[in-house]
């Protein structure tokens, strides 16, 4: 069964709610994008639950005023045919606003979606920096 195009516009509200919560330090906003088991990955370690996550948020490394996270370019997909899973790939921009903005880095997201009771969550997102 495909997506539709409210799956799609609740998926691209969740990576707005996302990036929002983590560039207000927003640590319970930010939790809350993610399913309970959810794993995330960066180039310097991998967080698994909840309490992973917590920790990564928290104490994982350090925090930049003013900076913004840009996700663009997504491209979502169903998993074989099952409506309460998906797939995104997405690009990203990190600055840190100014006048004028500074850019941090560059990447791309690797995405695992799942529907829960209330809404889409990350199930696994797994962030690649640019070279």
């Amino acid at each position: 069964m495909p997506l539709t195009a409210d799956d799609r516009m609740q998926i691209l509200e969740l990576i707005a709610r996302y990036n929002r919560a983590h560039d207000s330090d927003d640590t319970e906003g930010w939790l809350d994008t993610f399913t309970d088991d959810a794993v995330f990955v960066t180039a310097s370690s991998t967080n698994e639950g909840r309490r992973g996550l917590r920790h990564f948020f928290v104490d994982g490394g350090e925090r930049i005023p003013g900076v913004r996270h840009v996700t663009y370019n997504s491209v979502i997909e169903a998993v074989d045919g099952d409506p309460d899973r998906a797939r995104m790939q997405s690009d990203l921009i990190v600055l840190r606003a100014g006048q004028p903005p500074e850019f941090l880095l560059t990447g791309s997201y690797d995405d695992t979606l799942r529907r829960e009771e209330d809404g889409w969550r990350f199930e696994r997102r797994e962030v690649r920096r640019d070279a």
